[in-house]
């Protein structure tokens, strides 16, 4: 009797060995998803934090280049183009 379950018995664990394989690969691709996602997340994060340092570097430029003092004694007329008769082009 135990001669004739023993290949059914082979075969029945032979089948569970390939159901776990099969279910270990699964879950494997699972984890190889979800860490290329981890690792995709990150790189846009860590590229959202550089755009917010070069905001605020050229913010903090900005503010020094505004608040020079010696913008001030610039004369209102100075881009306007000389005036006519005196060699400039129109």
């Amino acid at each position: 009797m135990i001669r004739l379950a023993l290949p059914y018995a082979l075969g029945a664990a032979l089948l569970g060995c390939f159901a776990l394989s099969g279910g270990l690969y699964w879950q494997t691709q699972k984890l190889n998803a979800a860490t290329a996602r981890i690792s995709g997340l990150v790189l846009a994060l860590d590229a959202t934090r550089a755009r917010l340092s070069n905001i605020q570097k050229d913010r903090d430029s900005d503010a020094t280049i505004d608040n020079m003092p010696d913008l001030t004694i610039v004369p209102p007329g100075w881009l306007l183009p000389p005036k006519p008769g005196s060699g400039g082009l129109y």
